[in-house]
């Protein structure tokens, strides 16, 4: 990737003048060309390299102080620096200037930070993507908190986390979003929660952030970590799991976004994959807590989570939608969208208005009748049919590729939707509308 240089380097004849020079980087790396000049006895060659830096040629030898004033700190960063040169990344679109002092002179360098170059967010093996209104992230809101302002710098293979949670805290203060630039991250599980959301805040990434998750020996966490929470929004960016690089082979709890007794929560536009346990879980800390109310999960692709892609164990008034769903394994039931809620106080919570509109969703393999590999699920009680997980549950628009299972899911419909593969329904599902199904087949 190379970029023209759009201004250069001027030489100055008084010793105390500003020299300023222009240069264009795209976001992560930095790319221009040399430059020379003299002042006084002072010779310096400034070269800003495709390697991200930024070079003096001192033959005097003498100190060379690099600094980003502390207004454009969001922007660009300097890495490191000596008497020679000093490596700066661009991190976020915008405008910004790095100062080099040398005996009481002042080079100025303007630089327009455009464009990206890293966060590559492909996926592969996933579900045909559903017509969708979510057109992307790619610069900052105003007034936005940026991560980078709290040292959680993209590229650098430092640990991020501390940076995104001090970010999070104080946007819950103020205007309460937080914008993630391009490029990778590294979160780290510590006490089971790796990023804390807040109350009332957004955080918005660009979708080429990747949040990496840093392997861990701990089999119950959230990456992102939604509980007691109300307005809560992530838009864009993806989580990259540790399942390949998880320390251990216990436990199945480690989910990429795990929200808790909380309300009014809206997920859009996320990539989420290959995590320990669930790619999102829908759920409650205690049975005196209610669990979630009104969750949007809007425009993301799930895929490659160890246990389920999404799991709704307490949660009413849910919407899922233009969603692209797939290859959920390595641990039971290894689902699409799974309905399973657990006993609270030897009773089964009733997860009520559940909706999925205009989703695919593949599974791994053909499923099983032990309960494995199924698009949509709720959880299957032989021989009992007074026991229900679910009520109210519409699917619409949908594409299953696969198989589905209605085992406790009362007042069910779909319209206008496929299913691949078998139907198994205990509780009389309605199907109406342009709606084909593979194979239906009534069970107790």
């Amino acid at each position: 990737m190379k970029k023209q240089l759009l201004a250069f380097l001027t030489a100055a004849s008084l010793c105390l003048a500003p020299v300023t020079a222009c240069f264009v980087v795209p976001q992560g790396v930095i790319v221009s060309q040399a430059a020379s000049l003299k002042l006084k006895t002072v010779t310096l060659q400034i070269h800003i390299g495709e390697d991200g830096t930024v070079k003096l040629k001192n033959k005097a030898g003498e100190k060379v102080t690099w600094s980003v004033p502390d207004e454009y700190s969001g922007i660009i960063r300097i890495k490191k620096s000596n008497k020679k040169k000093a490596v700066i990344t661009g991190l976020t679109p915008g405008t910004a200037k790095v100062t080099a002092q040398v005996k009481g002179s002042v080079f100025i360098c303007d630089v327009t930070v455009t464009g990206s170059s890293s966060g590559d967010s492909s996926e592969s093996g996933e579900a045909d993507d559903p017509t969708s209104s979510y057109t992307g992230i790619t610069t900052a809101p105003a007034g936005a908190t940026l991560v980078t302002s709290y040292d959680a710098l993209p590229d650098d293979g430092e640990d991020d986390t501390e940076g995104f949670n001090q970010a999070i805290w104080d946007a819950a203060a103020r205007s309460g979003v937080v914008y993630v630039p391009a490029g990778q991250y590294q979160i780290s599980i510590n006490g089971g929660v790796g990023i804390g959301m807040r109350s009332g805040v957004h955080l918005m990434m660009h979708d080429k952030a990747v949040l990496n998750v840093t392997g861990t020996d701990q089999d119950w966490y959230n990456v992102i970590y939604i509980a007691n929470a109300e307005n809560v929004s992530i838009t864009g960016g993806r989580i990259s799991g540790e399942r390949s690089v998880h320390k251990g082979s216990d436990g199945e709890d480690g989910m990429g976004i795990g929200i808790l007794d909380s309300t009014n929560v809206t997920i859009t536009g996320m990539t989420i994959s290959d995590n320990w346990g669930d790619g999102i879980y829908l759920g409650t800390t205690s049975a005196l807590q209610g669990g979630c109310k009104n969750v949007t999960i809007d425009s993301c692709k799930i895929s490659r989570n160890r246990r389920n892609n999404i799991s709704i164990i307490h949660a009413s008034d849910v919407t899922i939608k233009n969603c692209s769903i797939s290859d959920a394994y390595g641990k039971q039931p290894q689902g699409g969208i799974i309905i399973e809620p657990n006993l609270e106080n030897g009773k089964l919570p009733v997860c009520k208005n559940i909706t999925i509109q205009n989703t695919t969703i593949s599974c791994k393999q053909e499923a099983t009748l032990d309960g494995n590999f199924y698009c949509f699920m709720t959880i299957h009680y032989p021989g009992d049919s007074s026991v229900k997980t679910c009520d109210n549950v519409t699917i619409t628009g949908c594409k299953f590729n696969g198989s589905c299972f209605n085992g406790s899911g009362v007042n069910m419909s779909i319209k206008n939707s496929k299913i691949s593969g078998i139907f198994y329904d205990a509780r009389n599902a309605r199907i109406s509308g342009d709606t084909t199904i593979g194979k239906y087949e009534k069970v107790e």
